[in-house]
């Protein structure tokens, strides 16, 4: 629960940003970097205090961090930080499994917001449908991608209409409707 504080920290943070309308003084980006600090603070914790005292890393807690990098439209250190632990996971020899397709979707979403991030959208949406590791564990084990599942397409169709990219969401419909 202390994850998600800090993510709630950031994401009320930047919703103060939102809120204000742009002035000449620094008190928008001393917000930003506060919410960017909130995150890192849960990063910390996720990748070396949980691993540090015997805590296990769950879906959830992971979930927690990514979906406050994506809600800030951080999908690239949503990204970074999914890679950080899949390779902390996968060198464990008690947790080999892949993380949820939440996680992962939380990521999608995060490129969604982020500008430019079709491209690092579609790439993750792929590794996904084809099951491809996205990164190359440090071990010999590697962590598959979990399915799309229903969330994960509708992200992947949120991110083109985001970006005016109607071809696109019209043929990732039809790869929805054909059996």
């Amino acid at each position: 629960s202390l994850l998600r504080a800090y993510a709630k920290c950031a994401l009320l943070l930047a919703d103060k940003k939102k809120s204000k309308r742009p002035s000449k003084n620094s008190s928008s980006n001393t917000r930003n970097a506060s919410a960017t600090e909130a995150l890192a603070r849960a990063r910390y914790i996720l990748l070396n205090h949980m691993p540090a005292e015997g805590m296990q890393i769950t879906n959830h807690t992971c979930n927690a961090v990514l979906s406050g990098y994506a809600a800030l439209g951080m999908g690239t250190e949503a990204e970074k930080l999914l890679q950080e632990i899949e390779t902390l996971l996968s060198q464990s020899s008690s947790q080999l499994s892949a993380l949820d397709t939440a996680c992962y979707n939380s990521v999608l979403h995060g490129f969604g917001r982020e500008r430019n991030g079709v491209s690092s959208a579609e790439r993750l949406f792929k590794a996904m449908a084809e099951q491809n590791s996205l990164h190359k564990a440090t071990s010999s084990i590697t962590i598959l991608p979990p399915l799309p599942d229903t969330i994960t397409y509708a992200s992947m169709l949120n991110c083109y209409s985001i970006n005016r990219m109607g071809e696109e969401a019209y043929s990732l419909v039809q790869q929805i409707e054909r059996p």
